[in-house]
């Protein structure tokens, strides 16, 4: 039987969605480190602060997306919430003083927070419920493709023309990505035709394992160090680079973001091999080691290296760290699960917004990097000690058949 396609004019809008928005976010964010340290003035503990209220946001907006969503209209939550976000851009353009950066990082926060939870909702909605997890690859592959080489022209548009031109491109991207979401057009699904039957099952008594899986909470905990590890290369690379003077920042980008194209996938087939646990521990090895050559070394071919090496670990441990939740819970709770787990990201960019900053500040930057390689070092003996895959129902027959 031929398997339903999932590539339709829907579909094809929200890659371009996702793409135009990806460009976006890169031509906004690569240099708001720069902007708000160097040519604001801030300090990079007031900017590690800035950045926690960010991360606390986003935090906050998903939920209330991921509601509105449900409720509403998702094509008109995305343009409203994409419009939030052109508003950001628009407001970085004109942040000349800091209050105005702290304001444009504010309604960044809203924005980014609706927007990624609104995107793979559209998604499900575009194809086969059969070929969600494949299409989902797709969608998420082709905005990194752009990834190897927008950084150089993001960093050459900085240079020549100033922030303020970048942030303006950023929003003609974003206002782009609204005319695409205005040309999406769904059918009703029968749940949605049916509107008093969905009411009586949202009545249902609320419990804390409908919104958080405790099962999870070693890889949660792991993963918040994971995510103090990506925010210290994120926050930082680029005024690190310029410190030290390599030059480095733009090729690493597109090393990090060309590698991050297989990773993914390859941190699953890999995972299929030998296990989670086993994937999860060579993948936070390669973070450490990524972050140690920062902590103790300058050396231009080394960084490029660690960009490779580090994107094998964080490309790396996505597909086996969702895995790992979701086989902790009940099959009804598998969403519940990959949300919990993302979580840990989400408060590890919190707290990394302020810690980074204030070790940054205070030790430098190649200390910094050194205890945020600790981390990774912590993550990788959390998921040692304390995770334990849980069985399935086809691990308990297969066991005593091979027994006999």
């Amino acid at each position: 039987m031929k398997r339903e396609s999932f590539v339709n004019k829907n579909y094809i809008l929200m890659i371009l969605i996702n793409t135009l928005y990806t460009l976006a976010m890169g031509f906004a964010t690569t240099h708001l480190t720069v902007h708000g340290t160097t040519e604001l003035g801030m300090s990079m503990t007031l900017f590690g602060s800035i950045s926690s209220a960010y991360s606390i946001l986003c935090l906050v907006m998903r939920p209330v997306s991921g509601s509105l969503v449900s409720k509403l209209n998702p094509k008109g939550v995305l343009a409203v919430s994409l419009g939030i976000a052109t508003l950001s851009y628009l407001a970085f353009a004109v942040s000349g003083n800091v209050a105005m950066f702290i304001l444009a990082q504010i309604i960044r926060g809203i924005g980014f927070g609706m927007v990624g939870t609104c995107l793979p909702a559209l998604v499900s909605k575009s194809v086969p419920r059969a070929r969600y997890s494949q299409a989902l690859g797709i969608y998420m592959t082709i905005p990194m493709i752009t990834g190897i080489v927008s950084p150089s022209i993001i960093v050459a548009c900085k240079d020549s023309f100033g922030y303020a031109f970048v942030c303006v491109i950023a929003a003609v991207c974003a206002v782009l990505a609204i005319v695409f979401t205005c040309m999406l057009k769904f059918d009703k699904t029968q749940e949605e035709a049916a509107p008093d039957e969905k009411k009586k099952k949202e009545k249902n008594a609320f419990r804390l394992g409908d919104v958080f899986a405790v099962e999870c909470w070693p890889i949660v905990l792991a993963n918040i160090f994971c995510g103090i590890c990506f925010t210290s290369i994120m926050m930082n690379l680029l005024v690190f680079d310029e410190a030290i003077g390599l030059g480095v920042f733009a090729a690493w980008m597109s090393v990090y973001n060309g590698c991050n194209i297989f990773t993914r996938g390859l941190g699953g087939i890999v995972a299929d091999k030998i296990g989670n646990k086993k994937t999860l521990l060579v993948c936070m090895i390669c973070l450490a080691a990524g972050l140690s050559i920062f902590a103790f070394t300058e050396n231009y071919f080394l960084y490029l290296a660690a960009a490779v090496i580090y994107a094998l670990g964080h490309g790396g441990f996505q597909a086996p760290m969702i895995a790992a939740c979701v086989e902790a819970v009940e099959p009804e709770r598998a969403g519940v699960a990959s949300g919990t787990m993302y979580m840990g990201a989400d408060f590890g960019a919190i707290v990394a917004g302020t810690i980074v900053g204030i070790l940054v500040d205070n030790v430098g930057y190649h200390s910094t990097y050194a205890v945020t390689a600790g981390c990774a070092v912590a993550a990788f003996f959390i998921i040692l000690l304390f995770y334990r895959a849980r069985k399935t129902e086809e691990d308990k027959t297969v066991q005593p058949e091979a027994a006999k």
